[in-house]
């Protein structure tokens, strides 16, 4: 009965969003590549790391002290895809088109290890909260744990998909990984017991994004919908339809708020609960690839190798 009632909410899609007032930004800083910039990363206090030459040098920029020497990493990767840094800022976890996963130590500005995790793209990697366990997600279908600290490195097959699975979440307390596939699946497997726990077959075009915000998942796919689903029993909430393409970031603003990013060149700030929504008053000449918000200021990236900063002006983002 809830798949037959999540089946024909979705067709139907009738709650939309209304717009509200857009969000003044000042341009902080902007930085220009020649590739398609597909993600950046900052970690929990100090540092923020973005790519540079040809898609597989990774500028680590120091937040406190930016009079400290920029770290310059480098490796012939094919291109990076996806980067992470652990709870403690000692790691940087990339993930590269080749299949490959390296760990940089950012104490010793040096490669740790590189591990060949998937066959092809390796399309997410990140850090189990507070640990030393990394989930890697691939074209393959399949979803890798592994411990870093690990002298032998094993990983392990925590779980797959039938099709490419495009991206995941974690839940704060590191029990349990959200991951979504081109197989329109919304799996939640168990961490600490290497199962599965539930799953979830949406009826809609592939799902492209997802973002676990404390007892709710919410997903994106490539029309610029986003659904809502319950964390526990994964049962269906509500659909908005709030981008006019792929949503291709969803990153969490506050308990009610979410940020979110599209190929339609725009970023909004959505009110979970009255569902409404900000424009951020920023346009992109190209498809937005990734967004995120911290401290009252948006990082984007575009496929036309922009990467820019923007200040918040006229919102609060703690209210």
């Amino acid at each position: 009965m809830e798949k037959y009632k999540l089946t024909i909410l979705l067709i139907c899609l009738s709650t939309f969003l209304f717009s509200q007032e857009s969000i003044e930004v000042e341009l902080i800083k902007k930085y220009k590549e020649n590739f398609s910039i597909r993600t950046f990363s900052y970690s929990k206090n100090h540092y923020f790391a973005r790519l540079s030459y040809n898609n597989q040098t990774i500028y680590l920029e120091n937040l406190l002290n930016p009079q400290k020497r920029t770290l310059i990493f480098s490796r012939k990767n094919g291109g990076i895809k996806s980067m992470d840094f652990d709870s403690n800022e000692h790691f940087l976890a990339t993930a590269s088109y080749s299949g490959d996963v390296d760990i940089w130590d950012i104490n010793n500005r040096n490669l740790l290890k590189t591990i060949k995790l998937h066959v092809d793209d390796v399309n997410k990697v990140k850090f189990v909260p507070n640990t030393s366990l990394l989930i890697s997600v691939g074209h393959d279908g399949k979803i890798m744990l592994m411990d870093i600290k690990d002298e032998f490195c094993k990983p392990t097959l925590l779980g797959s998909h039938n099709d490419i699975i495009r991206s995941f979440d974690i839940t704060l307390d590191g029990k349990y990984v959200v991951t979504i596939g081109n197989d329109n699946k919304v799996i939640v497997w168990n961490i600490n017991k290497r199962e599965k726990r539930k799953e979830i077959r949406i009826k809609a075009n592939n799902l492209s994004s997802i973002k676990i915000l404390d007892d709710k998942i919410v997903v994106g796919d490539i029309d610029g919908n986003i659904l809502f689903l319950n964390l526990k029993d994964l049962s269906f909430i509500n659909s908005i339809k709030i981008h006019d393409n792929i949503i291709s970031s969803i990153s969490k603003v506050s308990k009610n708020r979410i940020l979110t990013s599209s190929y339609d060149g725009t970023l909004k700030i959505v009110e979970i609960d009255s569902n409404t929504s900000s424009s951020i008053k920023v346009k992109s000449k190209s498809y937005i690839l990734h967004s995120t918000l911290l401290d009252s200021k948006i990082t984007f990236s575009d496929r036309k190798g922009n990467l820019k900063i923007f200040k918040l002006l006229n919102y609060d983002t703690k209210k």
